[in-house]
């Protein structure tokens, strides 16, 4: 691993196994008996993240009198607000902002910047942020909670201080490959009760000369923290639309024929979960179904959902977990759902661009969606739906909208979202982040 993607910074289930990670990522100091050894390639991890994270990091290592070889080093990048986002969703308790946002192109995103790994010159050069350039010297954006240069550990470089455009979007953070099978990392805030990021990573097919090799589209997926509105993304969910999304579920209405000892409404589920910031299956569903999203997974699992094993009744949490599944596929409309379990995979094949013939045939083989492909290693849920848009082909992502890509003035109005919009309150203290 050599780079980690943070959410948010407050809750400390969210955090504390950051340092951890970096240690075990960097090697430890040489001894005098390292010596005989032939040394390795030297070590390196960047962290992303909204700001506090690296004076969280910078602190923590620093207090800890932690020390790593001379030769590795861990970078901390900030992605730092506009003021006015931060101004106007303070508690998570505003509206979301996409609705007045012009649809993001994609290709503007995926074609333009240059090699540097650290995105730092990409995010500076899009054409997003020269209108911002002139007001660099109004104090637009949220200071970064450290120097990225100034105060470093002996094992630190300095970090990129990224800032928001106009739409209030981080485009570009990190680009990696070049000459084909480029991985493009963008960023946006999402509606939490505390400051959170949701990530789009969009791997493009890799270059292959030979003039009858097949063409494939670009894979995306789209990676949430936590939130119980998610909406502002949209944009950066289109052209192509997301091969996966990756969703917090953190509760659920979970009925008596499923969990006898259940005693909670599903209209005061809804009402919690919300008020502190966070998602159900359902909600999960509706926002997958409004980006068109193929796959589904559920993440950020309540601990009243512990995993199936084998000394808290298997069958009951096993069960709990294929309702969660449920409620989103229903809400959703597609097939591929999936509630996380630790070190669960999931395989995003090949996208191939079908070609006329394959179209008419039923799109068999190419342009998957919801129920085609995508393996893993738990077995796949009964029952599922044939996924929107199977057999009607797509031609390739350049140019062209795609079945299930969104324009920005949609809304959510008749979905989970849209029923708790208007229901964000400041959650209690003491209540889980």
């Amino acid at each position: 691993m050599s780079k980690r993607h943070g959410m948010h910074v407050r809750p400390a289930d969210h955090t504390m196994g950051l340092i951890t990670l970096i240690r075990n990522v960097l090697r430890a100091p040489p001894t005098t008996s390292d010596a005989q050894f032939v040394p390795r390639e030297p070590k390196r991890i960047d962290v992303y993240g909204p700001k506090g994270i690296r004076r969280f990091v910078r602190t923590i290592i620093g207090c800890t009198h932690s020390r790593s070889h001379p030769e590795d080093f861990f970078v901390v990048h900030e992605l730092l607000m506009r003021k006015d986002w931060s101004a106007g969703h303070a508690n998570g308790d505003a509206e979301p902002m996409h609705e007045d946002l012009p649809e993001v192109e994609g290709e503007a995103s995926m074609e333009d910047g240059g090699e540097d790994e650290s995105g730092a010159e990409d995010n500076n050069e899009h054409e997003d942020m020269e209108d911002d350039a002139e007001d660099e010297g109004e104090a637009l954006w949220e200071e970064p909670s450290a120097p990225a240069a100034e105060g470093l550990h002996p094992n630190e470089l300095p970090g990129t201080d990224f800032k928001a455009n106009k739409r209030h979007f981080w485009r570009k953070i990190l680009t990696m490959g070049a000459g084909g099978g480029e991985v493009i990392v963008d960023a946006g805030p999402i509606i939490h009760r505390d400051p959170c990021i949701g990530y789009v990573f969009t791997a493009l097919p890799s270059d292959d000369p030979h003039p009858d090799a097949p063409l494939y589209n670009p894979r995306k997926l789209v990676v949430l923290g936590d939130t119980s509105d998610p909406r502002h993304l949209i944009p950066l969910c289109s052209r192509p639309s997301p091969s996966l999304l990756v969703h917090e579920a953190t509760d659920a209405f979970i009925p008596t024929s499923v969990d006898p000892q259940s005693k909670r409404s599903r209209e005061l589920v809804m009402e919690k979960c919300v008020e502190r910031g966070h998602s159900t299956p359902e909600m999960a569903g509706s926002f997958a179904r409004e980006i068109g999203a193929k796959r589904v997974v559920l993440n950020h699992l309540g601990s009243r959902f512990p995993a199936p094993l084998a000394n808290n009744g298997p069958r009951l949490r096993g069960a709990v977990l294929k309702e969660m599944e449920r409620q989103a596929s229903e809400s959703w409309g597609g097939g591929f759902v999936r509630a996380a379990l630790d070190f669960t995979r999931i395989t995003i094949p090949p996208d191939r661009v079908l070609d006329e013939a394959e179209e008419g045939e039923g799109g068999e083989g190419g342009g998957s969606n919801g129920s085609g492909g995508g393996g893993e290693r738990r077995p796949r849920a009964r029952g599922r739906g044939t996924g929107r848009g199977r057999g009607r082909g797509e031609r390739g992502w350049e140019g062209r909208k795609r079945e299930g890509a969104v324009s920005s003035d949609r809304s959510l109005s008749q979905g989970a979202y849209g029923s708790g919009r208007h229901v964000h309150k400041k959650a209690k203290e003491g209540d889980d982040g």
